[in-house]
């Protein structure tokens, strides 16, 4: 027995029993033989025969998992392909719970049997059998293989028969349980147990009883299961009594159905929200939906019409109701409107029984339905109909008059030229024009009365046509302000006058004697003044001027159609006017704008310079922290050097003394033995104590120096933990020496750091100043422990500063890295110890730094550094 490969060559293998190899090759069987460790050992060309696509694959000690993917790979449709891990799992599971036999059907149709047998030498046989011929054939088993639905099918009792490779792909899981022997039941427990979710368990349970052979179908059910699909149940009671159980993934559907709900949902909210009635019929003209603007239009409840309710139906229903007033022939109306409704017509306007309108634009959809808009156009109605009568009594008026006619030409021609229209100045020319030719006048102008400062009103000549050889006024100096009486009284009255729409008639003979006056300057006849009124108000005036007709007369109706005239320039000079407004209240605004921006831009470049000046000024404040820090180490070494030194000076006198009294001794020549033997003595003893106090001042010395340069400077060295920390605790001695408070250390020996000395002997100065300062208000004895340990990672070391004071309360925790924030302004504090210690940790030796504390049990700062600081960061804080 040989392993064949794709590309023809063979790879060695070890022989199997002949006696196996015999019967197995008369049997057609393929036979693969596995190791307790689940690696292969051997198989048959039968093998190869039934899985040719791991002819490339297998070799003595291929572990079974890759021919396990190998036959997935070969055998998953694409859309299961995601989920090969999950059957590769279920496969494996089988192997190492094998039944005795089970049956799977492979992509291509064919089915296999498998037996397995466990050896007395603890190899695993596996024996493959192509059983194809024993299954139906024909039509039916091909398309029991081609659909993607899962087929199980029972016998009458329950017991299992058969599965398509759909069921196995669905269910890898089951597969295993495929065989004879196995039932409904099994496979219905071990879905609810391992395939399904957990909140589908109960509803499994209610599917193993087997379905009655009278009992009507079931609905079919759908079920999810763990791995987020949804699965369609479904179960059919066969002619022999057996029962095929139907499995269908049903995942995009369902998928679908909940995205086509909630876009279903947001349609309805955004037409709910549409002022307009709003309905919508399906193909078949039934009512889908309507909105509560539709409803209330037709005075529909809510409840009153259903989905599904058929448009004949409510009309029929509109018209027993009596909604609408010209459906007195019901026939007719009704065939008129099912004919509007069904084509893709006009809009169509309906009077309703209560005298409101409706507009109805009806429009056909891609899906057949029909969707219209309702609208109820009652205002507009009634304002056509004002119009139509006011139209009609003209028609009536002009019907014999062809100068009225000529005039409402020029007011017809004006209302399309004027309102609404950027060309309203030439249209009011044009309009003009048109009236003095219709009435046959020499000049037709217009006064605009006008505010003046004070309170005074003026009327301003704004407006002039005149005919062929008579002289313009427009340009005449004495018209453009004409000042209106200055008596309040009279002003009132010539007001209340011109509010009454009356139109004044004037010429030489005619008015009051200064109008006459005026006319007579202007060679002016006889006059009409029309007044202008809109908005409430007296605009203006608008006159007819005969210059050539000395008692021209103007008929009642004439003046109407004037004073319709006067209305229509009012309204639109007053747009006009209000158009301008409005444009040069934007270019204010605009205008405003700009100065706004301006007067910002400024007030940003002086915060820029003002926070330039804070920036200074807190750089100039944490230098002075830093060298106030610095004066409290020279205080505190001058108070330690003061002892050595001063003990020495004493010793220095004392020899001084004994020295001169021995030489006195000698210069008598009185010496003896002993007193020789007792000055050197004494000698002796005076310079070891001199000597060591001096070696004393002199480490001292040394230390400060070394503290106060690092300090003062931003040099980067190496140096040992201990042995610095040591030294600043030492610099600190004095501020505590003479309080009940104690500074301990515990420092391993041998951490070397590669960093910035002077803003670590910065920040434990300032953490220890800060803990006498703040941690014991009421002078009891207490505590200020420096500890130092391995960071939690290579490359750092932790520093922590615990004291056993009155902590910090809660409120201010969250600010004491803030500058400037202090607990005791009034008493020294700058607050910018604390502000300086972080950025020092943070910027300057990359570290970080944080707090811990319970008010009445002390404070912990926790500072993690790296053994070497990042880059060649300044020692000091900006």
């Amino acid at each position: 027995m040989t392993a064949a490969s794709r590309s023809g060559t063979q790879a060695p293998n070890p022989a199997l029993d002949p006696v196996l190899d015999a019967i197995a090759a008369v049997l057609g069987a393929g036979i693969c033989v596995l190791d307790a460790e689940d690696r292969l050992l051997a198989w048959n060309d039968t093998y190869l025969t039934l899985f040719p696509e791991e002819a490339d694959l297998l070799r003595p000690g291929l572990p079974l998992k890759e021919t396990v993917r190998r036959f997935f790979e070969t055998h998953l449709e694409p859309a299961e392909r995601p989920f090969i891990d999950r059957h590769v799992a279920a496969a494996l599971e089988r192997h190492r719970n094998p039944p005795s036999s089970y049956t799977r059907q492979c992509k291509d149709g064919r089915w296999l049997s498998l037996e397995v047998r466990r050896l007395a030498d603890g190899r695993l046989l596996k024996i493959f059998t192509d059983v194809t011929s024993r299954h139906d054939s024909g039509a039916m088993k091909e398309a029991i293989t081609a659909v993607d639905v899962g087929l199980i099918r029972y016998a009458g009792d329950g017991t299992f028969q058969t599965a398509n490779r759909a069921a196995s792909v669905l269910f890898p899981a089951l597969v295993g349980q495929f065989r004879s022997g196995s039932t409904r039941g099994d496979h219905i427990r071990l879905l609810a147990d391992s395939v399904l979710a957990p909140g589908e368990a109960a509803r499994a349970e209610r599917l193993l009883a087997m379905p009655q052979p009278d009992a009507a179908p079931r609905e079919p059910a759908v079920l999810r299961d763990r791995d987020g699909r949804w699965l369609q149940y479904e179960e059919r009671r066969q002619d022999d009594g057996g029962v095929v159980m139907i499995w269908q993934d049903v995942t995009v559907r369902i998928d679908a159905q909940a995205e086509l709900d909630g876009l279903r949902l947001r349609m309805t909210d955004a037409i709910e929200s549409i002022h307009d009635g709003f309905v919508l019929f399906d193909a078949e003209d039934r009512l889908v939906l309507s909105n509560s603007a539709y409803r209330r239009l037709y005075g529909i409840g809510d409840g009153e019409i259903a989905a599904g309710t058929a448009f004949r139906t409510l009309v029929e229903t509109a018209i027993a109701r009596g909604l609408y007033a010209d459906a007195d022939n019901v026939v007719d109306w009704m065939r008129r409107r099912l004919r509007h409704h069904r084509g893709d017509s006009a809009p169509l306007d309906l009077p309703l029984a209560d005298g409101r309108w409706v507009r109805m634009t009806e429009r056909p959809t891609h899906e057949g339905g029909i969707v219209g808009i309702h609208v109820d156009i009652t205002d507009i109605k009634r304002r056509e109909a004002a119009l139509g009568d006011s139209e009609r009594r003209l028609a009536a008026t002009l019907a014999d008059d062809a100068r009225r006619t000529a005039m409402l030409d020029a007011i017809g021609y004006a209302a399309t030229q004027i309102i609404g229209r950027s060309t309203w100045r030439a249209g009011i020319q044009e309009m003009l024009a048109r009236l003095g030719r219709a009435t046959g006048t020499d000049r037709t102008y217009i006064f605009e009365v006008q505010d003046l400062p004070g309170g005074r009103l003026t009327s301003r000549y704004s407006y002039e046509w005149v005919a062929e050889g008579v002289p313009a006024l427009i340009d005449d100096p004495q018209m453009h302000d004409h000042p209106l009486p200055d008596d309040p009284a009279v002003l009132q009255a010539l007001i209340d006058e011109r509010m009454t729409g009356m139109a004044a008639l004037s010429g030489w003979n005619l008015g009051s004697e200064l109008e006459q006056r005026e006319l007579r300057r202007q060679g002016v006849r006889s006059n009409l003044k029309v007044p202008i009124l809109f908005g409430g108000r007296w605009w203006g005036t608008m006159g007819f001027d005969d210059i050539r007709e000395e008692e021209r007369s103007w008929r009642a109706d004439e003046i109407d159609v004037l004073k319709s005239a006067a209305s229509l320039i009012g309204a639109a000079i007053e747009r006009g006017r209000m158009d301008e407004e409005l444009r040069r209240s934007a270019a204010d605004l605009e205008r405003r704008v700009e100065d706004r921006t301006a007067q910002y831009a400024r007030v940003a470049e002086e915060l820029q310079g003002t926070v330039a000046d804070l920036r200074r000024t807190q750089a100039d404040l944490v230098q002075a922290e830093k060298m106030a820090s610095l004066a409290q180490l020279v205080a505190g070494v001058a108070h330690e050097i003061n002892t050595p030194v001063g003990t020495a000076l004493s010793a220095a006198s004392h020899l001084e003394e004994r020295a001169r009294a021995f030489a006195e001794i000698v210069a008598g020549g009185q010496i003896r033995r002993s007193e020789l033997e007792r000055f050197v003595d004494r000698a002796g003893e005076v310079s070891r104590l001199l000597l060591s106090n001096l070696e004393r001042a002199a480490a001292l010395i040394r230390e400060f120096k070394q503290v106060a340069v690092d300090q003062t400077s931003a040099e980067r060295r190496t140096f040992d933990l201990a042995t610095y920390l040591e030294g600043v605790i030492t610099s600190l001695a004095p501020n505590y020496r003479r309080t009940p408070h104690r500074v301990t250390l515990r420092s391993p020996a041998g951490i070397t750091m590669d960093s910035f000395p002077g803003a670590l002997s910065q920040i434990v100065t300032n953490l220890v100043i800060n803990a006498l300062a703040h941690a014991f208000p009421t002078g009891a004895p207490g505590t200020v422990a420096l500890t130092v340990a391995p960071g939690p990672e290579p490359g750092q070391v932790i520093l922590g500063f615990a004291d056993d004071g009155a902590g910090i309360p809660p409120e201010t925790i969250g600010r004491i890295f803030d500058p400037f924030f202090t607990t005791k302004r009034g008493a020294g504090g700058s607050g910018l110890g604390l502000h300086i210690v972080y950025n020092l940790v943070t910027a300057s030796l990359g570290g970080q730094i944080t707090v811990d504390s319970t008010p009445g049990h002390g404070t912990r700062f926790t500072v993690i550094l790296p053994l070497v600081a990042p880059g060649a960061a300044e020692g000091r804080a900006d």
